[in-house]
């Protein structure tokens, strides 16, 4: 999860950005949904599941609000500087 936020973090567009944290979000729903499975192959217990379940959609929240923060900054999104590495002054 954390390497799609730095990829899109890295991406000129802001827009860009939001589409690799939708992404992010769409993994851990998936995320979940093997939980599903796996609860229901008795791999743990519902209490598990349940704890599992509600730390994945705390990170879904985190993610919507920085969503959420980049759709209102959009419109004053500055790409860093980028660093002239040349040695020849």
């Amino acid at each position: 999860m954390a390497a799609y936020i730095a990829e899109g973090y890295d991406r000129f567009l802001c827009q860009e950005n939001m589409q690799y944290c939708r992404q992010v979000n769409g993994s851990l729903y998936e995320i979940i949904d093997r939980l599903s499975c796996a609860f229901d192959e008795e791999f743990f217990s519902k209490e598990d599941f349940k704890y599992y379940k509600s730390e994945i959609i705390s990170c879904v929240q985190l993610v919507n609000g920085y969503i959420n923060y980049l759709t209102k900054s959009k419109s004053s999104f500055v790409m860093e500087n980028s660093i002239n590495y040349n040695t020849n002054e």
